[in-house]
């Protein structure tokens, strides 16, 4: 309450979604009252399995002070870096909605075609 918000809400949705992609589960199933949600509660051992690096940037992803979390342009760097490491590909392999996304940026990476905005 009485705070500003901000494009790091945008950055906390995508680590729900980057969070669920990585363990299979919901950060926040069935949340009731709503201050599980506003407290960021949540169980962290499904996340155990992953990487350090990974693990880290969905943790400060979902981090409840929005000052912890990654600016837009951190996590772009971050997710570019993770990815160039091999430690996304597990993840993203397994989500066929991300299976063009891994493709285009092999390509990106490789010099064979550029990213169109």
């Amino acid at each position: 309450p009485g705070q500003r918000i901000s494009q790091k809400v945008d950055t906390w949705s995508l680590g729900c979604i980057a969070y669920e992609m990585a363990s299979l589960k919901l950060a926040f199933p069935n949340p009731g009252p709503t201050e599980k949600i506003f407290n960021c509660t949540y169980d962290k051992t499904p996340l155990d399995s992953l990487t350090h690096p990974t693990k880290n940037l969905i943790l400060r992803m979902l981090s409840k002070n929005y000052k912890d979390r990654p600016t837009s342009k951190q996590l772009e760097e971050e997710l570019f870096d993770l990815l160039n490491e091999g430690n996304l590909h597990e993840i993203l392999e397994q989500n066929k909605l991300f299976q063009k996304f891994i493709g285009l940026h092999d390509k990106r990476i490789k010099g064979e075609s550029k990213v169109k905005g």
